[in-house]
């Protein structure tokens, strides 16, 4: 979105967001009503596949209702966004391996919860899940019964956001070493433990990640005209934090699914396989994680976990 229409655009979202109706701000901007609708929309959808919306999915079909149900989400999204001068899309921040080892450097200076953090912040970048996929995730979708890491798991239904089980892959060597010495910090705290020598002594359906206190991260479920949501602020505070260590603008969690989609496509992998491991089936929302895809990015995200 170019600078100048973005500017047009954010002043009819906020009008809108602030409770002015369609009718009203095109009176107010002189414009015709399906003009307003339709770039309204179009930076809502921008928002949520380029930054994120916290709560709103990138597939997410944005509705007047929805934008001002998750207003203070979509205004912190828009205060992470900056328009391209050159009148191109935003691709947003695409993070090196070294930009990552400096994240992991600064997690373990900084954190409170050091181990944990580093395992969340690879296992983001390694999977390609979103957010509460991973505050989802349970031990027995990371660990065999012996105690093993499943290399080739499934992401369940029940953990995935569109509740349709696809694959989930924990092959990074990096990844799992820093999971590994998180739920030996757990062993140690007795979160999450049993008497039982299985799953290295955790309960197999207690979350893989945990908070502070050794409680389940927490996940809240909204109801809004019959369609169900569910957010937890918990894991997006955690990783908002993070990547704040970085000073790189426009790195986010969903900076992290288009180094996923674009590392698949730099080694050769096809637009339906990208989307079978991102959970996204819509053409549309693979070409907003691969918009502007440069081959010349595999230099970036090649061994990046």
């Amino acid at each position: 979105m170019h600078t100048e229409k973005f500017d047009e655009a954010k002043d009819l979202f906020l009008s809108v967001l602030n409770g002015s109706t369609i009718k009203k701000t095109a009176a107010c901007f002189g414009l015709a009503e399906i003009v307003v609708d339709k770039r309204i929309k179009s930076l809502a959808r921008t928002l949520q596949s380029v930054v994120g919306v916290v709560g709103v999915d990138e597939w997410v079909t944005p509705t007047i209702p929805l934008l001002r149900q998750e207003k203070e989400a979509y205004l912190e999204a828009l205060a992470h966004y900056v328009p391209p001068c050159n009148g191109s899309h935003q691709v947003g921040a695409v993070i090196s391996s070294e930009q990552l080892n400096m994240l992991l450097r600064k997690i373990e200076e900084y954190s409170p919860q050091s181990n944990r953090d580093a395992a969340l912040l690879l296992t983001l970048f390694a999977t390609g899940a979103r957010p509460i996929e991973i505050a989802r995730l349970e031990i027995r979708d990371y660990l065999t019964e012996c105690g093993n890491v499943r290399e080739e798991s499934v992401l369940r239904p029940e953990a995935a956001v569109n509740e349709r089980s696809r694959p989930l892959y924990f092959c990074s060597s990096k990844a799992n070493a820093a999971i590994d010495a998180y739920l030996a910090e757990r062993v140690a705290n007795s979160f999450g433990t049993t008497t039982d020598s299985a799953f290295r002594g955790l309960a197999a359906d207690s979350r893989l990640f945990l908070s502070v206190d050794g409680g389940p991260l927490k996940i809240i479920a909204k109801t809004e005209k019959g369609q169900h949501q569910f957010l937890c602020r918990e894991i997006h505070e955690i990783y908002r934090r993070i990547f704040n260590y970085a000073g790189v603008e426009g790195l986010t969690a969903m900076s992290a699914r288009r180094a996923v989609a674009t590392k698949l496509r730099a080694r050769g992998a096809a637009m339906a396989e990208i989307g079978s491991l991102l959970g996204l089936s819509d053409p549309a929302s693979i070409r907003h994680l691969l918009r502007r895809f440069d081959p010349q990015l595999k230099v970036a995200v090649r061994d990046l976990v």
